[in-house]
């Protein structure tokens, strides 16, 4: 028994050694592979990797960007679909305003058949009977004879009246195309609205990071004080609490404001068309405004340019001339056509046939229909008469309270920046007290919260003034960065 049981152990530790080498050599390789990626051409079919799998593989890849405000309005522009999609619809109506265009020229048309049929022709005369109710009927003979016969024709129409109802059309389809340019550029702003806000929104949140970094570093020092006074036994230790506890809230107001910056490079990356597995990375510093203008001069700017409003005006002007086109109902229409026959293996035509022709068409009563639909379309260009000038006096409005909240914001970032000044200036003295025992912690914790506070506003008040003037140039028509 002994014997075979060394005999078992022997076999399972020669299978161990077996496999052992295998993975070796397996191993080793695997090593040749990743230094000598060559492949051998005989192998070649079963070792190539599809195209589609290394293309799965680079989109998985995290790319890194680096982008100013401009880089990102850019790639906004350039990858959203909404801003695409409009500018699909342009290059649409600019077809449709040649398509008009073309509609002056005259119609043509030609035709060319071909007809094999058998002509019959009279060969002799026979008995004439008369039959009651239908009259004499020749009873004579014809011959039948095979024949191909071909015409060819070209008409030529040019209408004369209707070339005023064509110009209407013309007009419209090259207001239509001015409304698509229109909703285009607004798409645009809009487009551009997005970037702004989340990218200084990202950016006050990336400086309000930095001001509570600051404040932990402020407030870790506070601790240690606080720490080796209750050492010396010259405080208690519920002060060292206090200042451990708001060191906790503060490092957790810096994870919740961490949160917030990504959520909104988050949404910048939605805007820009970026992966929300690539990183991203905000170069744009704080730029205060490059000119200084009136509310008066930001309105008629506004006025000129805002693109509701001018969307508003060619509606109306469309509408005027879909009005003095139905004018037309009232002259006939007159047409001029020319028409040329050519014909070949027929003796009843000539070879060549020209005829020039009038038409004329005029519906003379028609119950006070086109009465009516004109003073139909005048309500129409009524109401949006007086919607022009709702939306120039709303415009006025809106123009008012953005450049008010933009003035607010100017004066915010004076407050917040002597706020800031102050509590840094009471902080110090707190400390200073507190350190030779002549100042409570709870007044060191409350200093400390006022500067913490104060630098936040600040920062968050900075980049507030970016976003209204961001909103105040998108009302005034300008935001985009090729204006």
């Amino acid at each position: 028994m002994i014997s075979n049981i060394n005999k078992s152990l022997l076999i399972i530790f020669l299978c161990c050694l077996y496999l052992s080498a295998s993975n070796i050599l397996v191993a080793e390789d695997l090593n040749q592979l990743q230094i000598k990626p060559e492949i051998n051409t005989q192998q070649q079919e079963t070792q190539t990797t599809s195209l589609e799998e290394v293309t799965l593989i680079d989109y998985f890849i995290p790319k890194n960007y680096t982008l100013t405000l401009e880089d990102s309005l850019n790639m906004s522009l350039e990858n959203n679909s909404a801003f695409n999609v409009t500018k699909k619809d342009t290059q649409i109506y600019k077809i449709r305003a040649k398509k008009t265009a073309l509609t002056f020229l005259p119609v043509l048309n030609t035709s060319l058949s071909f007809i094999y049929q058998k002509d019959y022709s009279k060969v002799g005369d026979g008995d004439i009977i008369e039959i009651p109710y239908i009259g004499p009927v020749d009873f004579g003979g014809f011959d039948a004879e095979d024949n191909w016969k071909r015409y060819y024709s070209l008409t030529a129409i040019q209408p004369i009246t209707g070339l005023l109802r064509r110009y209407h059309w013309k007009k419209i389809a090259d207001l239509s195309f001015e409304q698509a340019l229109l909703d285009e550029e607004l798409t645009g702003q809009n487009t551009a609205m997005t970037v702004y806000t989340s990218y200084f929104e990202a950016l006050a949140a990336k400086y309000q990071i930095e001001a509570l970094k600051q404040n932990v570093e402020e407030l870790t020092k506070s601790y240690n004080i606080a720490s080796i006074r209750y050492e010396e036994g010259t405080t208690i230790k519920r002060d060292k609490q206090k200042v451990e506890v708001e060191l906790d809230k503060v490092k957790f107001q810096l994870f919740a404001k961490e949160n917030e910056y990504q959520e909104n490079i988050n949404k910048l990356k939605n805007a820009i068309a970026i992966k929300q597995e690539d990183n991203l990375q905000l170069v744009t510093q704080y730029q205060p405004l490059e000119y200084k203008i009136s509310v008066d001069e930001a309105t008629k700017i506004a006025l000129d340019n805002n693109q509701e409003l001018q969307k508003s005006v060619l509606r109306l002007k469309m509408a005027k001339h879909s009005k003095n086109e139905l004018y037309n109902n009232y002259i006939p229409d007159i047409n001029l056509s020319l028409n040329y026959v050519n014909q070949a293996g027929s003796d009843y035509m000539p070879p060549n046939n020209f005829t020039l022709s009038f038409d004329m068409n005029y519906n003379v009563f028609d119950w006070g229909q086109r009465e009516l639909t004109i003073k139909e379309h005048q309500l129409e260009i009524d109401k949006l008469d007086l919607t022009n000038k709702d939306l120039v006096e709303v415009l006025k409005m809106d123009m008012k309270q953005k450049y008010n909240r933009f003035k607010e914001a100017e004066m915010l970032i004076e407050l917040s920046k002597k706020a800031v000044g102050l509590a840094e200036h009471n902080l110090e003295i707190s400390l200073l007290r507190y350190r030779d025992g002549y100042e409570l912690i709870t007044e060191v914790l409350s200093d400390q919260s006022d500067l913490a506070k104060a630098r936040s506003d600040y920062y968050q008040a900075l980049f507030y003034e970016q976003i209204t003037i961001a909103d105040l140039k998108k009302s005034m028509g300008i935001l985009l960065p090729s204006q």
